[in-house]
């Protein structure tokens, strides 16, 4: 019964957030049966299912005019972390600026890792990979998610986006652990196409391995 009183509110309550039409949300409630709206949980779900659709709308401007402050709006400090984090990741992809990222109080290196990585790969440029040694520089090691890992995987993304735009496997020789030339070959030429006549491999001296 609760499951049934919760859907039937929640798609009238979503239908009136998602939908611009001359139907007022008075009208909605009134479609609602005097059954229902008698039952005890009544007010509980609709104080929920309208918070949801507030949250939602609040999020959705925010995004739209690529403000981090409207999400302040939110209710609780979780959902207002979570929506100024996407905001300004979205903006410092936009802008070409990691540095945005210290508006953000929590999740600033998940914030800079995506901005950066972004950053190299679409742009092919490892300055912005180089923008790891100032926060790990920067940072006490012990608060701090970033590490001289982080430099490696960006600009190794960048030597593997080079090969798949190029369709040239040699870019992935570059790489220095087998493994990722291996995988930056796979994703150059999927299971599914063919490789291109690779150069023979010279012959091994025998002589030279038993010295």
């Amino acid at each position: 019964m609760k499951k049934i009183l919760f859907l039937t509110i929640f798609i009238l309550i979503f239908s009136w957030c998602s939908k611009s039409n001359d139907n007022s949300y008075e009208s909605f409630l009134n479609k609602i049966s005097t059954e229902y709206k008698k039952d005890k949980n009544f007010d509980s779900c609709m104080s929920k299912s309208i918070n949801t659709c507030y949250e939602s709308l609040i999020t959705n401007k925010a995004k739209k005019v690529s403000d981090y402050k409207i999400c302040e709006d939110l209710s609780n400090i979780e959902l207002v972390n979570e929506c100024k984090k996407l905001i300004i990741i979205d903006k410092a992809k936009t802008e070409n600026n990691p540095k945005l990222c210290d508006l953000l109080t929590t999740n600033i290196d998940f914030c800079y890792k995506q901005v950066i990585n972004f950053l190299a790969t679409t742009k092919l440029d490892s300055k912005y990979c180089d923008m790891y040694k100032s926060r790990i520089t920067n940072s006490w090691t012990w608060i701090t998610n970033i590490s001289l890992q982080d430099l490696k995987i960006c600009n190794d993304n960048i030597v593997m986006q080079n090969a798949i735009n190029n369709k040239d496997i040699s870019y992935c020789n570059k790489l220095e652990e087998k493994y990722m030339q291996e995988l930056c070959k796979i994703n150059v030429y999927p299971a599914n196409e063919i490789l291109p006549p690779q150069p023979p491999v010279p012959p091994v001296n025998n002589a030279q391995i038993i010295k």
